[in-house]
């Protein structure tokens, strides 16, 4: 990795009293962390300065003198002056520093940051070095704090507090003339409101990212397919997608995601404003017309602010000639971009994927049903012909990476261990074969995440985003790693910026609607459901969400009617699963018992399901079909925690299940160990609470369903739920549901 150092002034920023803000209302903590991000970044570039890390709360930025980092955090201060709710503060140091990809590190890092610990809300902290470069302007006043010993500096540190009611004009020119010195008296009060007003402007009206495109980027929208057989659909989008993954490995070339690209399929929309939507400079299309053992690839590039054509090819040849055409086509993209290949770069687009026609062909038909909305039948479809291709060419890592993102959809779709263990055999075989690959590695990571090492799962993430930024399958795995370990600001952060990267994929949608979802937003979750619906409309899986938004509406005929219509665009084990828990809030236990029966047919090694089955029968008072079903349910969930031991909401269920047993010792255990190391998640609770009020505790059960409720888990599901049937009519568990509904009025 390449390293250079040089001096810089170090800013390190952060809200005061986020963590407690975070601890009290997380939907407010949420909403000014992104109004000061905002904020922060309009000051950060006026100041020339360079946004670099955050973490948290935090904001690093360099800039490129002191009196650009004072200008920018008395900006950043004045633009928050009245907002009580929102106070930050801010240290800054002038030193030298090493920049190492992403990173930024030494001496000059760590005392900014630790400065930043000396001032208080609304405050401005910053070294003696920073104080002697703008002691002198006007409208700056300092206060000496003293001589400080700082943790892990060998010296001490003078540092002051600043203060100004005047900052810097901005250049407004946009034409490289000299910045002007401080203004003064009311001139400089109106451009500082001028420019607040300029934030909240940018804030609220943002201007469209297209006009930031960088000169060498590209969108490859899907060619169209021109062949007599509109089965080979399959072909034109594969093509497609092998030209969009050929452009990645030229270096210096910046290409929009397939998903991106692929939400202007089938659509009329003129080329300029794709340009602006992707955020590129430059369109390829074209169009695929394959008959026997030829092909005809027509390709255009045209500039995505003009509209004009800058290259167009027709290519009549040989169908075992189509590489050949990809890196041709990447040749040609890279010349009219004005980017030199050197000879990695030429190796790298020269190399075929396989030598296998047959191979090839079967992937891009595999390729096809993976692509798809993730069903039970797109899975099967898809693994039978990656194994086709892996047959034809053993040696084919991407098929191999088909097979296992095949197996990690299925384990993510059932939490079956044997599809994870499969999952974990196919990128072993795909990473021996090519270490680089994108979709390999990316599912390694999920990999590790699934097996609770999260840390692994990490470095896994951010290694593939070292070196491809804009990869949203890397940040939405990274996002569910930062949830996993309570990172809940870093987690939306990261999937905020992978709906930035893929504005028109409904994945990325899907998974921030999940993400609200389980984070007990269900107003931003059903947006971003609806967001998901628009762009996949025959999508089953975001009905079934919306469907269970709906039971917490306590709406549960349209709950049940969503879940139907789930089922009727592709019957799915948590569709017939959910079903099933609606019939079971209705105390219909006979369909309960139906729909969870269906649910274990799609899936044998769920013990969600198999255990929701055991309690309609337990709820029915069929109670030898309820211990033999326990018993399955007990074994499934025991061989899921063998493949990750943190996982508390498993461990919760079991307990629950030896409860049911009789087995009082092993209950216990369990549960102890899921209420300590599950602490702040509310379904572990509320599973605590229903193993403590059948173990007669009711202390514990009034705790753990008060915790419960606090932290935002639905009443509707604890008032409709035959595990309270019991409390039902008690004083305090009915005080307990209406102050959990006053919350949960308008979610």
């Amino acid at each position: 990795m390449d390293e250079r150092r040089q001096l810089a002034a170090i800013m390190f920023t952060d809200i005061v009293g986020y963590t407690a803000l975070m601890a009290a209302d997380e939907s407010e903590a949420l909403f000014l962390l992104k109004k000061f991000r905002k904020l922060l970044k309009r000051a950060i570039d006026r100041s020339d300065g360079e946004w670099l890390e955050t973490s948290g709360d935090g904001v690093l930025a360099s800039f490129g003198s002191a009196i650009d980092a004072v200008n920018c955090a008395l900006a950043i201060q004045h633009a928050l002056a009245d907002e009580e709710r929102l106070r930050i503060r801010v240290g800054i140091h002038v030193g030298d520093v090493i920049y190492a990809g992403n990173q930024v590190f030494g001496d000059g890092v760590n005392i900014a940051s630790r400065i930043e610990a000396s001032a208080g809300a609304g405050e401005i902290a910053v070294s003696g070095q920073v104080y002697e470069a703008v002691r002198n302007k006007p409208g700056v006043s300092a206060e000496f704090l003293g001589q400080k010993d700082l943790r892990n500096v060998d010296r001490p540190i003078d540092v002051y507090l600043l203060s100004g009611e005047e900052v810097e004009t901005p250049d407004l020119s946009g034409l490289g003339e000299p910045k002007t010195q401080f203004a003064s008296g009311r001139l400089a009060a109106a451009l500082v409101a001028i420019a607040v007003l300029a934030v909240l402007a940018i804030i609220f009206y943002p201007q469209k990212e297209g006009a930031q495109a960088s000169l060498h980027s590209v969108a490859v929208l899907p060619f169209r397919n021109m062949s007599e057989d509109t089965a080979n659909e399959y072909f034109s989008d594969g093509l497609t997608e092998e030209l969009l993954d050929t452009l990645t490995r030229v270096e210096g070339l910046e290409v929009a995601s397939r998903t991106s690209s692929f939400s202007f399929k089938n659509r009329d929309v003129d080329v300029r404003e794709i340009a602006e939507t992707l955020n590129v400079a430059s369109l390829l299309s074209g169009s695929v017309r394959r008959q026997g053992d030829r092909v005809r690839i027509t390709a255009e590039l045209v500039d995505g602010r003009s509209g004009m054509r800058l290259w167009s090819n027709t290519y009549d040849r040989r169908l075992d000639d189509i590489f050949l055409i990809q890196e041709d086509i990447a040749r040609e993209i890279a010349g009219n971009l004005r980017l030199v290949l050197g000879p990695e770069t030429g190796a790298r687009i020269s190399q075929p994927p396989t030598e296998n026609l047959h191979a090839y062909d079967s992937y891009l038909q595999g390729l096809a049903y993976l692509n798809r909305p993730r069903e039970e039948d797109t899975l099967n479809r898809a693994e039978v012909l990656f194994n086709e291709a892996v047959a034809a060419d053993p040696s084919f890592a991407k098929a191999q990476a088909g097979l296992c993102q095949v197996s990690l959809a299925r384990f993510e779709l059932s939490n079956a261990p044997r599809h994870h263990e499969q999952a974990r055999e196919y990128c072993e075989k795909a990473l021996a074969l090519e270490p680089s690959l994108v979709e390999v590695r990316v599912a390694l990571g999920d990999l590790y995440r699934y097996s609770g090492d999260y840390g692994a799962a990490e470095a896994e993430f951010l290694a593939v985003l070292d070196e491809n930024k804009n990869s949203a399958q890397a940040l939405m795995g990274l996002a569910a790693v930062y949830e996993a370990q309570d990172r809940q600001v870093e987690a939306e952060a990261a999937l905020r910026r992978a709906i930035r990267q893929q504005p028109g994929s409904w994945k990325t949608h899907l998974r921030l609607g999940e993400f609200m979802y389980r984070g007990w937003r269900y107003d931003d979750a059903l947006s971003a459901f609806e967001q998901a619906v628009a762009l996949s409309p025959d999508n089953a899986r975001v009905r079934t969400y919306i469907g269970s938004i709906q039971i917490i509406d306590g709406d549960l005929a349209a709950a049940e009617e969503a879940f139907r219509a789930s089922l009727e665009l592709a019957p799915s084990r948590g569709a017939w699963r959910d079903l099933g828990l609606v019939f079971m809030y209705q105390s219909k236990f006979n369909e309960a018992i139906a729909a969870l029966k269906r649910a274990t047919e799609f899936e044998a090694d769920d013990h969600w399901s198999r255990g929701d089955l055991a309690d309609a029968y337990f709820y029915a008072g069929r109670t030898s079909d309820a211990l033999m079903t326990y018993r399955e349910a007990r074994d499934l969930g025991e061989a899921l925690l063998g493949t990750n031991e943190r996982d508390w909401g498993t461990m919760a269920r079991v307990a629950q299940y030896y409860q049911r047993l009789g087995d009082s010792d092993t209950a216990a255990a369990m549960i102890q160990a899921a209420r300590e190391g599950g602490s702040s998640l509310p379904h572990v609770l509320t599973f605590s609470a229903v193993y403590s009020l059948e173990e007669g505790d009711r202390i514990a059960f009034v705790d753990d369903l008060n915790r419960a409720v606090a932290m935002g888990f639905p009443v509707q599901l604890i008032r409709f739920h035959p595990a309270f049937e019991s409390v039902r009519g008690d004083p305090g568990f009915e005080a307990l549901l209406k102050r959990g509904g006053g919350q949960e009025n308008g979610h």
